[in-house]
């Protein structure tokens, strides 16, 4: 049998693990995803668990994400950490929490992000994802800007904020710095960079890119846009198709069937060549004259 010293080891860490779940529930859910972050498939579900608690899970922000997810005690939520992020390394995330802190705890702007942060841990694609998943939708100037438009411009000033980046930690490498004070002046200028005026992107490929790098659709879902037909129609989600169990008739002790014997005036037919097959009765031979018999 199972070990007894096993089975109360496992029994006490059950009973410690719902006990947290039961009165920590913020708690448990995000050192659950921190666990399951590079698995997209058990995120995915457990987020979808988290939900129907109750437990609020706020999106991925470069300004309030922690490199695991964290709990929010100011939303009274869990904030999606950035380590869950596909396509952005532990090294460009530290990098990003440095830059934070550098800045006074609130990154203003994508240029001002890159003045600070170190290039060589987080290169043009870092930024793309973070862009992408919605981690920079608190750098955006008008906070009333539609999702698609802010993230398809914060998208289009990636190479130019960058650029900056580099040239002015190129210039500090080399000891190069204004007599006039002018690096003030762009660090402030840094902030209030307009972003490139670009077309706004398209609902299927925000979705598309948020499912890229975060691994699941976060705004919404393509099959959106059809839910009023597909439920006009009858569908059903499949949280609605739960399989249930029918009752069993009452006085039924066990689960055998009963099966009716075939009824006389109707036998089944056995298969030919059976063994059971009835066969016809063999036909008598007819009786043949004496030849003793004596002559009429």
């Amino acid at each position: 049998g199972f070990n007894k010293s096993h089975s109360t080891a496992y029994a006490y860490l059950a009973y410690q693990t719902a006990y947290l779940k039961a009165n920590f529930p913020k708690h448990f859910a995000a050192a659950l995803f921190t666990i399951e972050a590079q698995n997209t498939d058990k995120l995915a579900m457990y987020l979808q668990e988290a939900r129907e608690r109750g437990v609020k899970v706020l999106p991925p922000d470069v300004n309030r994400s922690e490199l695991n997810f964290s709990v929010d005690k100011s939303s009274d939520a869990v904030r999606f950490g950035l380590t869950a992020i596909k396509g952005l390394g532990e090294g460009a995330i530290t990098a990003i929490l440095q830059a934070r802190t550098t800045l006074g705890g609130r990154i203003p702007s994508l240029h001002a992000l890159c003045e600070v942060l170190d290039m060589r841990m987080a290169n043009k694609k870092a930024f793309e994802a973070l862009v992408k998943s919605g981690a920079c939708d608190s750098l955006s100037p008008d906070q009333d800007m539609p999702l698609r438009q802010l993230r398809a411009r914060l998208f289009a000033a990636i190479d130019g904020a960058a650029e900056h980046g580099s040239r002015q930690q190129r210039n500090k490498d080399l000891g190069q710095f204004d007599m006039f004070g002018g690096d003030a002046t762009e660090s402030a200028s840094a902030v209030n960079v307009p972003l490139p005026d670009v077309a706004a992107w398209q609902e299927i490929e925000q979705l598309n890119y948020e499912k890229e790098s975060l691994g699941i659709f976060w705004s919404g879902h393509p099959i959106d846009r059809y839910a009023a037909d597909l439920q006009a129609i009858g569908a059903k989600t499949t949280a609605d198709l739960v399989v249930r169990r029918e009752a069993e008739p009452e006085g039924e002790e066990d689960d055998t069937v009963a099966v009716s014997a075939p009824s006389p005036a109707a036998p089944t037919p056995a298969p030919a060549g059976s063994p059971t097959q009835t066969r016809p009765a063999p036909r008598r031979a007819r009786p043949r004259a004496s030849s003793s018999a004596a002559p009429a």
